[in-house]
């Protein structure tokens, strides 16, 4: 069944991180989600227990990226509003990363339209403040 295989996949990718520090012999990392998304840019429900799970393995040295563009991303990026516009809400209400944080893309026809796999240059800055921040709360650096 589908959901054997989700939680197999999800035993899967614990595993494999588990193995990368044990084989680093680290106590000083941090693991981010990929945001594994849908071909209409939807954040796949589906994988909300893999990011969850992953959060109960690894605490405060895993960072749910997909879940905290889409809660506070434009909030983080400071683009001029602490509210969502229309568009953003509707995103967040789909569980999806909101378009102002998503980069750039065409489609067949060669229109721009907002990229479903890549983020925007503020939603990598809004990931990589994440990720000092909460290296500084481990007491990686200073």
């Amino acid at each position: 069944s589908f959901n054997a295989r989700l939680e197999e996949f999800t035993q899967y990718m614990i595993e494999v991180h588990q193995a990368t520090i044990d084989y680093l012999k680290t106590d000083k990392y941090l693991i981010l989600s990929a945001p594994i998304i849908d071909r209409d840019g939807t954040t796949a429900d589906i994988f909300k227990p893999l990011y969850a799970r992953m959060q109960q393995k690894f605490g405060s040295k895993y960072i749910n990226v997909v879940d905290y563009l889409i809660r506070y991303g434009i909030v983080d990026a400071e683009l001029g509003s602490s509210k969502w516009d229309a568009q953003e809400a509707q995103d967040v209400q789909d569980y999806k990363i909101p378009y102002r944080l998503r980069g750039e893309d065409y489609d067949d026809k060669g229109n721009s339209t907002h990229s479903n796999v890549h983020l925007s240059a503020n939603g990598y800055g809004v990931v990589a403040r994440q990720v000092y921040q909460r290296g500084q709360m481990l007491g990686y650096w200073k």
